[in-house]
């Protein structure tokens, strides 16, 4: 925890520092941002760091204000655009309601040291890609990669990183295999991460905001199933995990219909939704590429992560052989999900 507690310490001062002589209104919104996210992990995890931080949060609530809104005004301007494509695909959770599967949750499953999942990840990116185990270990041998107690329904989450500071990558253990998928998710959104900290605040903040953001991580999701079979971990669980996949998807594409259909929707809810839905779906078809063509498909997903920040989602779809047509297709979907149960 100490060691934690001085990175922690030495970020804080970096950034402050910097915010006194910042003068571009991007890099210090990024900035603050940051800051913001910090003291979050200082109050999480009770770490005894004595640092004046709130002074920047007055600034950080007046200066971001116009930003708020407009990034409302973004997401109503993407709604509308995407209106009638996002409608059809969350109306695909219609088709798909007798997916559902019982007895698919926490509750169920057994106990798994967090080491068993450590160890589990790394075995599996030392078989998945070179450039992404590197990255992997040097993450789970860094302060920052940290461990935190149950904090409302999250697993885990990825702090992203700026010119200034490197990104935090957050795990809350449950003690289950689920666990290993947590590692496996939020590595990628790390990496991701790792692959645009060169870019512009702009691309960045418009990267946090796709939605396609998720599709990456959930997609290393089912490549780690997979490895679990070959190494013939237990069928059960295996079984268990992907069902409960399965009723997540449907679960998010329900209250994604809800949210458009709503006559005064929560930004919050639709981002969120959104990204989610879109990310668990691209996963199949990145997934179904990769049952093909393995080494392609790695490289078009690191292609994919650089290039989704900047790019206009119709263009990336299709420049990556995903149509609309098929996206919201629920035979393909449906398709896809047996393919994925069926290999178990």
């Amino acid at each position: 925890m100490k060691e934690l507690e001085n990175v922690v310490q030495q970020d804080l001062y970096k950034i402050t520092d910097e915010l006194k002589r910042c003068t571009s209104t991007n890099i210090y919104y990024d900035l603050v941002a940051k800051l913001y996210y910090l003291n979050e992990l200082i109050t999480l995890k009770r770490l005894n760091i004595k640092y004046p931080v709130e002074y920047w949060f007055e600034y950080y609530k007046k200066d971001t204000e116009d930003k708020i809104i407009d990034f409302e005004k973004s997401i109503i301007c993407d709604a509308q655009k995407y209106y009638d494509y996002n409608y059809k695909l969350a109306k695909m959770s219609d088709k798909l309601e007798d997916r559902y599967v019982k007895d698919s949750d926490y509750l169920t499953l057994r106990y798994v040291p967090f080491e068993k999942s450590i160890d589990l990840a790394n075995n599996f990116f030392a078989s998945f890609d070179d450039d992404i185990y590197e990255h992997f270990k040097d993450v789970v041998n860094s302060p920052r990669f940290v461990l935190m107690d149950k904090v409302d329904n999250y697993e885990g989450w990825a702090l992203r990183n700026n010119y200034l500071v490197d990104s935090y990558t957050v795990v809350i253990p449950y003690y289950y295999i689920t666990d290993y998928l947590t590692i496996l998710h939020e590595i990628m959104h790390s990496y991701n991460y790792k692959l645009i900290k060169n870019s512009s605040i702009r691309e960045q903040d418009r990267m946090t905001i796709n939605a396609l953001y998720e599709a990456p991580s959930f997609f290393i999701e089912h490549v780690g199933l997979d490895y679990l079979k070959l190494i013939n971990y237990n069928v059960d669980e295996i079984n268990k995990l992907d069902a409960m996949f399965d009723k997540e998807l449907i679960y998010l594409l329900k209250k994604y219909k809800e949210t458009l259909l709503s006559d005064n929707p929560d930004y919050g809810s639709y981002l969120y939704e959104e990204t989610y839905s879109y990310g668990r779906i691209l996963s199949y078809h990145f997934y179904d590429n990769y049952l093909k063509d393995p080494k392609k498909t790695i490289d078009n997903l690191k292609r994919f992560m650089f290039d989704y920040k900047s790019y206009d989602r119709d263009y990336l779809l299709s420049n990556y052989g995903l149509h609309k047509s098929s996206i919201t297709n629920p035979q393909k979907l449906t398709k896809y999900m047996d393919k994925h149960l069926m290999r178990l």
